[in-house]
């Protein structure tokens, strides 16, 4: 189907619920295409927010326990 200005006025005027189920079809097409703009638009900031949390976290070398830090414990359970 041509969707040009004599096409479309040809179909309405042969059939007028054509035109009220082009205009329902445009409506729906409209709102899942908002609909999934949002969807878009909540995914970005949810990988936005992840990137920043993971830039945050302490690199596992810095959680680790240091050989100083091992030297002393051994110290101190020797000391008992």
């Amino acid at each position: 189907m041509d969707l040009d200005h004599a096409s479309l006025s040809e179909a309405i005027a042969t059939n007028p619920m054509a035109f009220t189920r082009l205009l329902s079809a445009l409506s729906r097409l409209t709102a899942d295409e908002l609909a999934c703009a949002r969807y878009r638009a909540e995914e970005a900031q949810r990988e936005a927010q992840l990137q920043k949390d993971r830039a945050a976290q302490v690199p596992p070398e810095d959680r680790s326990i240091t050989q100083e830090t091992l030297e002393r414990v051994a110290a101190l359970l020797r000391s008992r």
